[in-house]
């Protein structure tokens, strides 16, 4: 007798088991038919769903690319701090006395941004030669004018230099102190790998 009274309670639990799994597959396949028809309507009309998700792997990038500010930063300080300023001489004739003067290297990071260009981070870098008038070896920072700057666009991922001025890696700012390029030409250039 015992077996008749648990007979009935054990086949409504399996008849609610099979009929929940009949009830589970059909709402997974509407659900599988719905999303297959919306990814066709939005690839066929180039909106929606794409640029929606598009957008976010894109911001996704911009943001995973501000983790390399750090290191590049830190590399670019410690490139810095190796430099020590040296005697050269900045008569650029044949004739004459040398005239020396006192000189360093500096780099600055500028601008860290995301390229769907070039699909990857990269940085523009600036890097410049310090002169001070004289050979006082007193390397304070008072006295220090830009005699030459260039900006190069860098990938942050390779760490390769992008040719972005006509085949160049680099455009030169400030060539023997004197201003060779704009700031405006050179957000120009830049601007084509945002």
């Amino acid at each position: 007798m015992d077996k008749n009274k648990l007979v009935l309670p054990i086949s409504i639990i399996l008849g609610c088991f099979v009929l929940g799994g009949f009830f589970y597959a059909s709402q997974s396949q509407k659900q599988k038919l719905i999303e297959k028809e919306l990814t066709l309507e939005a690839v066929s009309s180039n909106t929606g769903i794409i640029d929606i998700t598009d957008n976010n792997k894109e911001f996704e990038k911009k943001v995973e690319c501000e983790k390399y500010n750090d290191k590049i930063q830190k590399r670019i300080r410690e490139y810095n701090l190796s430099q020590t300023p040296e005697i050269r001489d900045s008569n650029n004739s044949d004739e004459g006395e040398p005239i020396n003067n006192l000189y360093i290297e500096s780099n600055e990071l500028k601008e860290l941004f995301y390229s769907p260009k070039v699909n990857s981070c990269i940085y523009v870098e600036s890097r410049r030669t310090l002169m001070k008038p004289g050979v006082n070896m007193d390397s304070s920072s008072e006295g220090w004018s830009i005699v030459y700057e260039t900006y190069y666009l860098v990938d942050a991922l390779s760490g390769e230099e992008i040719d972005f001025n006509d085949n160049l890696p680099f455009l030169q700012i400030i060539h023997r102190g004197e201003r060779f390029n704009s700031e405006d030409y050179a957000n120009e250039l830049i601007s084509n790998y945002k």
